[in-house]
């Protein structure tokens, strides 16, 4: 070795470990001298006497170390300066330090013992001091395997690398690293003695180790990425063992898959690698290899796979068997597998049974509907006003509040505005693809925000330059839910845009997936099934999957086999969605049985209840069958519930002396430690029906069994339990079950914390299933009183409306259609909106028709009467306009309260008499407050009624019968002639604005009268015609208009700018039946919404916006809008009255305050 290239080597490593100058000047010197020359070999071991402090200052790459992007402690950052490291930003100073080894990484001039030599050095310092990356989870220790030196070495040759210059990952490690390669490493290896046999499995775990933090967004080399590195692994696959993939962390195991993804002969190769993971820990991990293993040759999976088959654990392998049942050569693979794994050879029976029963045979393709394509649209040159304004009060905003960062660059490219605003035109027009200045400073959707004129066209073309494209948001605006994304993909192929534009587009898919209504997106996935697949099998997004393929005319042969799996996994929430989905396939029920023989308790629990909802005759048999095999209690008592609702007769096994003897075998093991809370003895006695007594026990068996199936949801087995019991009594066991829980749920500990709950009993939500057997206005009550005084449980509401809809009463299912109609948390609606449809289509009614045919009397009879007596005595309770009940004895006399009871009067009667009345007043004033809400929305969506039903669900009513005679109302004859208004009155008559009595044809329609369908005339002459008479109006039909509008007019602005406070304004928005918008990112709104159910629709009042929580600041009132699921529509697609009194609402809000001119400045809260 010549002189010069001695000194050039030192003077390499000089630089390389100037770091350690900063540590002592000594360690440094025997430091260069060990690495370059070999003397000092005992720094190795002075390293340690140092603490921590070599590694913190040479900063070698370790295990969870993060990006070197970050600053050092300000002492040892003045010692590392000291000593020459300079670096002009305090957070690069981390890369300043690593960078000093990358020249020493790029010379060839430096020999192998003295690489070996710098790895025992990186070693020993590493070994000095706690790691400065955070603890990895699932981390692994290969120190057995892979020699420290080699190791340490490898990593930090490429953690040593500029990160800027790894966009081009590949060429740039060879312009970097370029000596280091393949051929070296297993040179350094059999240098130091390593067994040739042992080489590759070193190189292998050495390559693949993860010494990044997987929270860094800096890009990463890892040594796997160096020159020669998979070729040689390629070449030496057969020498490594499957057990390797082992002693890798997760995220090694991934990173191995990527590369094997990027590399078809790698992947063939290490089939058998691939193969381990497809049965690994990792579910996600799992699907991967599985994807990967059927890009495969059969015969090469097949190699790879027949090992680990042969020892794979049944729990982790559904996966993979699922995927072979239906592989090129997978049955015979299958079929071995089976004989020598016996673990596996169940799963694999009930799997192939799945696949058969859903089996299609031939199948014709599935026809998509045609889609209207989207107009391309004008010039975006109008865009160019509408910005300039925008951009200069940007510039020229004195306080820069907003958009600080960009004030000053703003101010500098004023003067060369129209020039950039030209190039941004010409992009939105197609007639440049370079990138606009101003796309630089602003994403795309900003322009959407604040040009009117920019369409989707020009959006989209600026999407297509932009160096990170966002689209999800843009799409949401212009396409919204019920754009077919075929059109969209049409659109930009008309564009001229690449035609990976839409995979390139980040946030399309993710637009689609979650945005888009099934019903519209569901023919794109039609021809994207592996998109949907993918999405089917993460459990996360297997939820709006499954709701995307219940959109579908029928489910598509390649998908059935994924959701056949779901319907029968683990999953509770994917589950019953996928059952929900198969329902309609003609092997159903086949397949809903074979899960009755599942290995696990709750995959049998969920296969009855599965059988039971598909009530068929035909699996009685299959489900006595097993029946007579089951031997746990929790999936015996869901058997009985499935053979119920499959019609079969359960008499034999429902008798005292059966159900006795499975209380006592189900208490054997005491009461569940989760019901110590419970009080078993203060249940209430039973009878049979029969009158006979009920053993305490079962009784207590009952409400054990109740918490087991945590199913809030009495239908079905307590259900049938409790229909064997006296009816009075099965309604007063109901009642305690529930009541105890809601006092368990709500417990407080003192009246000074009415917010702090000390328990919840939510994981006992089970016994909610007694609710449904309770009196139908008890529970009413006290459902409505429970969200009432605990208005932010939203767990526990839904399990409530689930009560409420299986106990179905009538006072039940109003409480259940309030919660659909209207409430604060969109997801417990949803949830209610959902089971009160479900009720009504068992009864083969419209939501609206459930809700006419179910409305609670209070107690009140067809006369208009409430009848209250104490035997001898009689008293009658009338309504008042106010709702109240006014009480009158025989006499006629009017009565404040009920009297006390007089001697000889039954002491129980008067008890009674007192709670129905106190009943009857909770109740009254619920249901007439839900009507009148009620009849409002219908009067808002237009809502008709046939005549006949009119009559006898309305002004039949005890109730709403009073409510009509408040109101106009509209004939609409049958052949389409004049209509005619009217006002029942509380004699029955129908009379018109000239006091003649009209009578109804049967064939007519009504309908609730209004301003807008009548003339300014009429209005008035009914308004005095209710003035005559002293009807009180239920509310105002006759005097909101309609606004003028403009065609495709969406938001309605005319008076802006009128300006109140926060405070005032949410009092008249809260009186007027608005709620809270959605609340953004920093904590503020604003929006009030108002829904209108019936119409699927919502009214949006924006204003200039809050806080939460709320202060009172200054605000102004800007518009108001309109949208269907979520989606603003065009007011043209508004009912006229729901257009003219949500237009009242929004003048009643302007007139709060005075207009002001610099609203815009004044009253905003930013």
């Amino acid at each position: 070795m010549t002189d010069p290239v001695v000194r050039e080597i030192r003077d390499l490593v000089n630089r390389a470990l100037l770091p350690l100058k900063a540590v002592d000047e000594g360690l440094y010197t025997c430091a260069v001298g060990y690495v370059v020359e070999g003397t000092n070999p005992e720094v190795l071991r002075a390293v340690a006497s140092f603490g921590d402090d070599p590694d913190k200052c040479l900063l070698p790459a370790s295990p969870g170390a993060s990006s070197p992007l970050f600053e050092l402690e300000e002492e040892r950052s003045a010692r590392l300066q000291a000593v020459g490291i300079t670096w002009t930003i305090e957070k690069y100073a981390g890369r300043s330090i690593v960078v000093l080894r990358d020249s020493l990484y790029r010379s060839n001039a430096v020999g192998s013992a003295q690489w070996v030599r710098l790895g025992r050095l990186l070693d020993a310092v590493l070994q000095t001091g706690a790691s400065r990356g955070a603890p990895v989870p699932d981390s692994s220790d290969n120190s057995d395997e892979v020699p420290g030196w080699f190791g340490a070495l490898l990593t930090d040759v490429v953690w040593t690398i500029e990160r800027e210059r790894l966009v081009l990952l590949a060429e740039r490690l060879v312009e970097e690293r370029p000596a280091w390669d393949a051929r070296r490493l297993v040179s350094l290896l059999e240098g130091e003695g390593v067994e040739g046999a042992d080489i590759p499995s070193i190189l292998f775990l050495a390559s693949y180790s993860d010494v990044t933090d997987r929270s860094s967004w800096v890009k990463h080399a890892a040594p796997a990425d160096l020159p020669g590195v998979t070729e040689y692994l390629t070449r030496n696959a057969s020498a490594l063992p499957g057990s390797l993939m082992q002693a890798l962390s997760l995220d090694e195991q991934r990173n191995v898959l990527r590369h094997m993804a990027a590399s078809a002969p790698w992947a063939a190769a290490g089939a058998h690698l691939i193969a381990v993971l497809s049965v690994g820990t990792s579910k996600q991990l799992r699907r991967k290899a599985i994807d990967m293993l059927g890009d495969l040759e059969p015969a090469v999976r097949a190699e790879g796979l027949a090992p680990v088959l042969a020892k794979a654990p049944a729990y982790r392998s559904s996966e993979l068997v699922e995927f072979l049942t239906s592989a090129s050569g997978g049955d015979d693979l299958l079929v071995q597998a089976a004989a020598v794994n016996r673990k596996l050879a169940d799963l694999i029976t009930r799997t192939r049974a799945r696949h058969h029963a859903i089996s299609p045979g031939a199948e014709e393709p599935i026809e998509l509907p045609p889609f209207p394509p989207l107009e391309m649209g004008p010039s975006a040159a109008p865009i160019k006003a509408e910005l300039r304004p925008v951009l200069e009060r940007m510039a020229n905003r004195a306080d820069g509040r907003r958009y600080s960062w960009i004030h000053g660059q703003m101010r500098e490219l004023l003067e060369v505005m129209d020039d950039l605003l030209d190039a941004l035109v010409s992009v939105a027009d197609g007639k440049s693809d370079r990138p606009p200045v101003l796309l630089n400073l602003f994403n795309t959707f900003w322009f959407v925000q604040h040009a009117p004129s920019l369409t989707l066209a020009h959006a989209l073309r600026l999407h297509a330059v932009e160096k990170r494209a966002w689209c999800w948001r843009t799409l949401e605006h212009y396409a919204g839910s019920r754009t077919d994304p075929r059109a969209i993909e049409d659109l930009m192929a008309r564009l001229g845009l690449a035609a990976d534009a839409a995979e390139r587009l980040g946030g399309f898919h993710g637009y689609i997936f979650n945005a888009v209504d099934p019903e519209v997106s569901w023919p794109w996935y039609a021809e994207h099934l592996e998109v949907l697949r993918k999405s089917l099998t993460d459990t996360e997004t297997a939820p709006r999957a499954l709701e995307i393929i219940e959109a579908f005319p029928r489910i598509p042969a390649e998908l059935l086999p994924v959701i056949a799996e779901i319907a029968v996994g683990s999953s509770k929430v994917n589950r019953p969605l996928a059952q929900a989905a198969l329902r309609s396939h003609p092997r159903v029920r086949e397949l809903a049985e074979q899960g009755l023989a599942a290995r696990t308790v709750e995959g049998r629990v969920s296969a009855a209840a599965w059988v039971g909802s598909l009530g068929r005759a035909a699996s009685v048999p299959a489900v006595r069958t097993a029946l007579a095999k089951e031997k746990k209690e929790v999936v015996r008592a869901a058997l009985l519930s499935a053979l119920g609702s499959c019609g079969g007769d359960a008499r034999e096994l429902l008798s005292p002396e059966v159900l006795g003897a499975e209380a006592v075998k189900g208490l054997t093991g005491g009461i569940p430690a989760s019901l110590t809370w419970f009080d078993m003895e203060a249940l209430p006695a039973a009878t049979w029906a029969d009158g006979s007594r009920v053993d305490p026990r079962i009784i207590q068996w009952w409400v054990v069994l109740a918490e087991k199936l945590k199913n809030p949801s009495g239908r079905g087995l307590i259900d049938l339990y409790l229909s064997l019991l006296e009816p009075a009594d099965a309604a007063a066991l109901a009642a305690h079950v529930t009541r105890s829980w809601m006092v368990k749920d709500t417990h407080l500990p003192s009246a000074a914390h009415r917010r702090t709950y000390t328990s919840s009993a939510m994981a006992d939500k089970g016994l909610l299933a007694f609710a449904v057997r309770m009196e139908g206005g008890e529970l009413a009550g006290l459902v409505r009183s429970y969200m009432r005084d605990n208005p932010s449980r939203r767990a526990q509401f839904e399990a409530l409306v689930h009560a409420l809809h299986a106990n179905s009463s009538p006072e039940a299912l109003q409480v259940l259609l309030s919660i659909a109609r209207r409430h604060k948390m969109s997801s417990v609606q949803r949830t209610a909106e959902a089971l009160a449809q479900e009720v009504a289509e068992e009864r083969g009614w419209s939501a609206e028709e459930l809700a006419d045919r179910t409305i609670p009397t209070a107690g009140f009879s067809d006369d208009g009467l409430l009848h209250v007596s104490y035997g001898p005595r009689e008293f009658m309770g009338r309504l008042t306009p106010d709702f109240r009940i006014e009480l009158a004895d025989s006499a006629g006399k009017t009565l404040k309260s009920l009297p006390a009871a007089r001697s000889g009067e039954d002491g129980d009667a008067v008890k009674a008499a007192k709670k129905q009345l106190t009943a009857a007043r909770k109740e009254a004033r619920a249901v007439l407050t839900l009507q009148s809400g009620r009849l409002y929305e219908a009067m808002c969506a237009g809502r008709t009624w046939p005549v006949p039903e009119w009559r006898r669900h309305l002004v039949s009513h005890p109730l709403v019968g009073r409510l009509v005679t408040r109101l106009v109302w509209l004939m609409i004859p049958a052949d389409g002639g004049e209509q005619v208004a009217f006002r029942p009155t509380e004699d029955g008559a129908l009379i018109g604005i000239d006091d003649a009595e009209l009578d109804l044809s049967d064939d007519a329609a009504v309908a609730l009268a209004h301003r807008t369908a009548v003339s300014a005339d009429q209005a008035a002459a009914w308004q005095a015609h209710m003035a005559d008479y002293e009807v009180t109006p239920l509310f105002d039909q006759l005097s909101a208009t309609l606004p003028n509008t403009a065609r495709g007019q969406k938001v309605l602005t005319d008076l802006q700018g009128h300006v109140t406070d926060t405070l005032t304004l949410r009092g008249a928005a809260t009186t007027r039946g608005y709620r809270r918008g959605a609340v953004m990112d920093g904590g503020t709104f604003d929006t009030y919404i108002k829904d209108f159910a019936s119409a699927n629709v919502t009214a949006v009042l924006s204003f200039t916006g809050s806080w939460v929580p709320e202060g009172n600041m200054a605000c102004a009132i800007i518009g108001l809008s309109f949208a269907c699921q979520g989606q603003e529509i065009e007011l043209a697609a508004v009912p006229s009255v729901l257009l003219a009194e949500c237009y009242a609402d929004y003048k009643a809000m302007a007139a709060l305050g005075p207009f002001d001119p610099q609203w815009q400045k004044n009253a905003s809260p930013w």
